[in-house]
């Protein structure tokens, strides 16, 4: 893959993907499972590290286990139990970007059947991979939504790895405790060599709505990247950071962004979830729709690949911001029984 100025920093981030492939006895749409896992994932962690009893109703918020404490640091971070010894930590929100998100694919079987993905960023998280997967296993068993309980039926969890063979990369699955003796997860440049090239004025779309302000009225081509860069700053400079260097974009790159024409028909979509913590309806609609890029997109495919893996804008962690093509989303999409996926490899 072709490198250019400094986006190589960014693409050291690393990730690991787990599934579990669910059966519904009960009709069930997919937009309601993440936020129902999401929900039930944050009350199983909750109880499972926090040592009150009155746990469920509890803030953390000013705990004195706040710093070190896994389900806050899981789940839910705050500016305290990730530090401020990143390069840039004046530049944190106040509220940082969860370290994992939860996706639902289309499964290749019965009705009914989905596959939850889960995602998890930085080495350090990754290695708690175990409470996360198990959680959400227990999770799938007694699942209430919005409105019901979801009675589901759940598989055996599969991590699924970018794996070189003789020159050529593709997607695998293995059991979920292989990892690379370098460490848990894969970097994102490994992730992105698995994914079939992109040809200019290719279609980019979003399968889930995003919450991006940005993307509002008529965006231009920069305002997409500088949002896709945001977040993998934001990532790295919390949960990655074994070294200070958050790339450098210079003036030429940014004049070439600028001459890529973007046409997009995004329009916005409804859709909210009762929170029975919160007690109160929250929005998960978003923008939703297509974009074609047109230009040369060259120097830009790493940092659109980099967003198809890690979502974009708010909300990942309910499902919402999947961005990609059809050609990516079809080769991560391969049959978990024959565990081996199309084979790629980005220009």
């Amino acid at each position: 893959m072709k490198n250019t100025d400094s986006i190589m920093p960014l693409l050291q981030i690393r990730l690991a993907k787990f599934r579990i492939q669910l059966t519904a006895q009960t009709e069930l749409s997919a937009t309601e499972l993440p936020p129902a896992f999401r929900s039930r994932l944050g009350y199983l962690l909750k109880g499972r590290f926090c040592p009150y009893g009155n746990f469920a109703s509890r803030s953390c918020a000013g705990c004195d286990r706040e710093a070190f404490c896994l389900y806050v640091k899981l789940f839910a971070p705050t500016l305290r139990a990730v530090g401020t010894k990143c390069k840039g930590a004046g530049r944190v929100h106040q509220s940082p970007p969860r370290p994992f998100t939860l996706d639902i694919l289309p499964a290749t079987g019965p009705d009914r059947t989905f596959v939850l993905e889960l995602t998890l960023f930085g080495e350090q998280l990754i290695s708690f991979y175990r409470p996360m997967l198990e959680s959400l296993y227990h999770a799938a068993v007694f699942l209430p939504t919005g409105k019901k309980e979801v009675a589901l039926e759940p598989g055996a969890w599969h991590a699924v790895v970018p794996k070189q063979t003789n020159g050529v990369w593709r997607v695998e699955t293995s059991e979920y405790g292989a990892f690379p003796a370098s460490g848990p997860g894969h970097s994102l440049e490994d992730w992105i060599e698995v994914l079939p090239p992109v040809e200019n004025n290719a279609e980019f779309y979003f399968r889930t709505p995003v919450q991006l302000s940005r993307l509002a009225g008529k965006p231009g081509f920069p305002v997409l990247i500088q949002s896709v860069i945001a977040r993998l700053r934001d990532l790295k400079r919390i949960y990655c950071a074994s070294d200070n260097d958050m790339g450098h974009f210079s003036k030429q790159f940014w004049a070439k962004a600028g001459e890529i024409r973007l046409l997009s028909d995004l329009g916005p979509e409804k859709f909210e979830w009762y929170s029975h913590h919160r007690q109160k309806q929250i929005h998960l609609g978003g923008l939703t729709g297509s974009m074609i890029f047109k230009g040369d997109l060259m120097p830009f495919l790493p940092l659109l690949a980099a967003a198809f893996f890690t979502g974009m804008g708010r909300k990942t962690v309910y499902g919402l911001g999947r961005f990609g093509t059809h050609a990516w989303d079809q080769t991560l999409a391969f049959d978990e029984k024959s565990g081996t996926g199309r084979r790629g490899n980005m220009p």
